[in-house]
């Protein structure tokens, strides 16, 4: 089996706005996140994982407020709904959890 692909590029979308993103954990319905600027407490929001070779899976969700500094967020994003490239993202998450 080929390894996994990693995400290539990380899209927050609050609101239909963009929003830089670093995660920092996945665990179980959750992810954590760190978000440039802004109460998201509350807000609809999709995580799109773009992957390095090819392919896109969108985390849907709702958004909680976790820490707010002036120019970032520690956020945690509930996941209700996983679309799109189900088995990189599957793959991803084995490689997270034997590491």
């Amino acid at each position: 089996m080929p390894a996994p692909s990693l995400p290539g590029r990380l899209r927050l979308l609050v609101e239909e706005q963009e929003l830089p993103v670093e995660p920092v954990s996945v665990e179980g319905r959750s992810v954590t996140m760190v978000v440039q600027g802004r109460h998201l407490h509350g807000k609809p929001a999709r995580l799109l994982l773009e992957w390095e070779q090819g392919g896109c899976t969108e985390l849907a969700g709702t958004t909680h407020s976790l820490v707010t500094s002036k120019a970032r967020t520690l956020a945690r994003l509930d996941v209700e709904r996983v679309s799109g490239d189900w088995l990189a993202f599957l793959a991803w998450l084995r490689t997270r959890a034997s590491a």
